[in-house]
């Protein structure tokens, strides 16, 4: 289902201010070597919509798909990503389209809290603490702690990220995953 023209626009307007460009309902834009991306979800099965963010880092993307950047980076491409809801701390968050207030809100929402985090997420510390690590049992979907790890490894604690990288593959049920992550150990260099 698209998304409505008038909601579009709203959020347009933000994001060409903050030096995005648009395709369909989403965006993006270029900031050093990183991309930060942004799009509106329309739900499958009512008239709600929300926001996803994310970070996209080509380097890590590469390492942890073994496939080169899109050319047009979407939240979920991105392995450090967020709704809006998490990053405003309101819990999950969709907007009525039969509410007329519903364009004003997500683009104030916008300004207010997905600018500002994907801003910050581009300093690695912070999106250390932001990213989860891994678990001892159900490490859950394993590229935004790979991509943790990565960011250890590049801050100077190449210790932590093969540790961090260990404990993964060693709670990593999944065949394929467990072999990527092997592979991104060897790129680090773990031990």
């Amino acid at each position: 289902m698209a998304v409505p023209r008038e909601l579009t626009s709203a959020i347009d307007e933000v994001m060409r201010a903050n030096g995005f460009h648009r395709k369909k309902a989403a965006w993006n834009r270029r900031s050093e070597h990183l991309f930060d991306a942004l799009d509106i979800q329309r739900s499958d099965n009512s008239d709600t919509v929300t926001v996803n963010c994310g970070v996209f880092d080509p380097h890590a993307h590469e390492l942890i798909f073994a496939v080169s950047k899109p050319a047009f980076v979407l939240p979920s491409d991105c392995a450090l990503n967020a709704r809006i809801g998490q990053i405003a701390d309101t819990g999950d968050r969709w907007w009525d389209l039969n509410d007329a207030s519903t364009a004003a809100q997500m683009a104030h929402h916008v300004a207010a809290y997905a600018i500002p985090f994907l801003e910050r997420m581009h300093d690695p510390a912070v999106a250390l603490s932001f990213l989860p690590g891994p678990q001892l049992r159900g490490a859950g979907y394993p590229p935004p702690i790979i991509y943790r790890a990565i960011l250890q490894h590049r801050i100077g604690d190449p210790s932590g990220a093969c540790d961090s990288l260990r404990k993964l593959r060693t709670s990593t049920q999944s065949g394929p995953w467990a072999e990527r992550i092997g592979k991104i150990m060897s790129a680090l260099e773990c031990r």
